[in-house]
């Protein structure tokens, strides 16, 4: 039994993953702008490297997304649009807190304890517990480096919760599910 849902865990985190990049591969590209922010903030926070950074169409949130030299900074094109730049960097700022603490590495370990103790609830439990300090680290991190005010990353943070709920979209071709949860 065990096994079976190692077998079954891996194969299930391999497909969302390899859905999920496909998709992004689809709808991303490069901008100048928001590289050139990237940079920018790289050079300020005295770093060599920094995470490839693409705009993607639809409505996801900001996102470190991979491992390493292959981790990239997925940020949504009509959010982009929407912010300030000073409350656009903030939002980066946090992006690159995640790369630079580490925490896709972090990530990995944490699919391959759950594919490996998939039946212990611990594990769900440490998922939910570590994602929840590494935001809240990460938002210190930015506080610490930011030269904007608490008050414009806070309203960055809302803006982009207003927009990843008031953003409508349609159900995948043949998905199942609750109907209309906004009505």
């Amino acid at each position: 039994i065990w096994g079976a849902g190692v077998l079954l865990m891996g194969l299930t985190f391999l497909s969302r993953l390899g859905r999920f990049g496909r998709q992004v591969r689809r709808v991303s590209q490069t901008d100048f702008e928001l590289s050139a922010q990237i940079d920018e903030l790289r050079e300020q926070l005295g770093q060599r490297t920094a995470p490839r950074a693409y705009l993607v169409e639809g409505v996801v949130s900001p996102m470190l997304w991979g491992v390493g030299p292959w981790a990239r900074i997925l940020f949504p094109r009509e959010l982009y649009r929407q912010l300030r730049p000073e409350a656009r960097a903030t939002l980066l700022l946090h992006e690159l807190s995640h790369y630079y603490r580490g925490d896709s590495w972090v990530r990995l370990l944490e699919f391959a304890a759950t594919i490996a103790f998939w039946w212990h609830p611990a594990v769900w439990w440490a998922r939910r517990e570590i994602e929840a300090a590494e935001e809240d680290c990460c938002d210190q991190w930015v506080m610490e480096r930011t030269a904007s005010s608490p008050r414009c990353y806070a309203e960055a943070l809302l803006d982009t919760i207003d927009f990843l709920c008031e953003q409508r979209q349609p159900a995948p071709a043949l998905a199942s599910g609750l109907g209309h949860p906004y009505e």
